[in-house]
């Protein structure tokens, strides 16, 4: 791997890594290093937003869909309805920033099932950096 140092004459750095590794920061004193002053940390490619839903209830048809977008300024750019759901998305909870993710919660209700005991749900979500999660997701509907 190539090993880029930059030495920073300041007690506060800013830098911002073009890819994927492990940036290192040493603290030197008068040019010499200050064991245990060394901190790794892993520089990882930001995944593509998380959906989780969850039953609001026993024998219920609502629904409540979690959605997690991952970086520093990401965030949820649309989320669309595409199969499984009656009526619309409703925010229950506005996008809120939980260290370098951000969480936001809709509730909906199931649609009928065409066949069968069960509706299949696709969501599908982009974010900012136009990254795309699409659920498939199986749910019973109860009458």
């Amino acid at each position: 791997s190539a090993v880029n140092t930059k030495t920073f004459n300041s007690f506060e750095a800013k830098l911002t890594p073009k890819s994927r590794g492990q940036v290192k920061f040493e603290t030197f004193v008068d040019g010499n290093v200050v064991k245990g002053l060394a901190h790794e940390v892993k520089v990882r490619k930001i995944p593509p937003p998380k959906l989780e839903f969850k039953r609001i209830g026993k024998g219920s048809n609502n629904l409540l869909l979690t959605v997690t977008t991952y970086g520093n300024k990401n965030g949820k750019k649309a989320v669309v309805p595409l199969s499984g759901i009656y009526g619309k998305l409703e925010e229950e909870q506005p996008e809120k920033r939980i260290g370098n993710r951000r969480v936001v919660k809709y509730s909906f209700e199931l649609d009928e099932p065409q066949f069968g005991e069960t509706t299949e749900i696709k969501i599908k979500v982009i974010d900012k950096y136009k990254a795309e999660s699409v659920s498939d997701n199986e749910f019973e509907y109860y009458d």
